[in-house]
């Protein structure tokens, strides 16, 4: 038995890993001599990660991939 997932969910899903991935990033820059944790950085990269969703998500469904 297959899982299949509406689009909308693949992209909730896809930007919820990237949002925690983003702030594990940052978590890790704090340990890195020369580099800033910084919130607005997560910010940021999530904003830049749900813009990007949104564009391709635009564009397939443009093109008549997205069902």
């Amino acid at each position: 038995m297959a899982l299949t997932l509406t689009a909308r969910r693949k992209a909730a899903f896809s930007l919820g890993l990237g949002v925690i991935y983003a702030g594990s990033d940052e978590f890790h820059q704090y340990f890195v001599p020369g580099r800033e944790c910084g919130f607005n950085d997560w910010v940021a990269d999530s904003i830049g990660l749900a813009s990007g969703i949104v564009i391709c998500y635009t564009f397939l469904a443009r093109k008549g991939a997205v069902k």
